[in-house]
């Protein structure tokens, strides 16, 4: 089947049609429309290996910009908040010390000796406030996949092309910590040169990256075949 736009009446090329989203771009004139109504969602080629299908966590958004596909995570979980109030308490703690230090005139050692404590302070408020405000954005389109975190400041900036890659694929992490064993998951993509680059961590469910990695390999209408390393289905 080939497609003309609906404005121009110009052939569409094969790279400017999205068959997952439904959505083409003509190359003539620019114009992005829907061709939904030409093609049943039945024509679309299937994953090689059944998956279930998968709610929308509510910890993503999905937007569409012409033949750009954003998904939005948020950071936030409930384990944030026990965080905020010992970053509260803590802080608290550090503002009385060095308070008591100016006021009274104290030795300077008294000034040096909780260096340790503020540094710990700093960057477990900032991750904190992080988890309360910042968001991953993930962009989709059939030049580039990109990843940002935003609005503070946070390493893992990502930029791919999207003919280089591969596939995408889930892990699933055992951590230990002070108060027991819990898992975190990860995005992971392999990449044609056999190259596996991390795109999301430490998110606390495997529904919000099984969902994130479903949606971009319908976007960009990549089968899905298992990955060594992968999490189990």
């Amino acid at each position: 089947m080939k497609l003309s736009c609906p404005d121009c009446g110009k052939a569409v090329p094969a790279e400017n049609i999205n068959i997952a989203g439904m959505v083409a771009k003509c190359g003539e004139c620019d114009s992005v429309f829907d061709f939904s109504g030409e093609i049943g969602r039945t024509a679309m080629p299937g994953a090689d290996r059944d998956r279930p299908d998968i709610p929308q966590p509510g910890q993503v958004r999905v937007e569409k910009e012409g033949m750009v596909l954003k998904l939005i995570q948020s950071w936030f979980s409930l384990k944030f908040i026990p965080l905020l109030f010992f970053c509260i308490a803590w802080d608290s703690f550090l503002v009385f010390w060095y308070s008591m230090t100016i006021t009274q005139e104290a030795p300077w050692i008294m000034s040096v000796f909780p260096i340790a404590h503020v540094a710990v302070g700093v960057g477990l408020t900032y991750y904190t406030l992080a988890g309360f405000l910042n968001k991953s954005i993930i962009s989709v389109s059939y030049s580039e996949i990109t990843v940002r975190h935003q609005p503070l400041p946070w390493p893992g900036k990502i930029r791919l092309r999207a003919s280089e890659v591969e596939q995408f694929y889930c892990q699933e992490e055992y951590n230990r910590g002070k108060n027991g064993s819990y898992y975190t998951y990860q995005l992971s993509v392999l990449m044609k040169n056999g190259k596996k680059i991390k795109m999301l961590s430490n998110l606390d469910s495997p529904e919000t990256v099984l969902y994130i990695e479903r949606r971009i390999e319908e976007w960009l209408n990549i089968q899905d075949r298992p990955v060594s390393g992968e999490m189990r289905r």
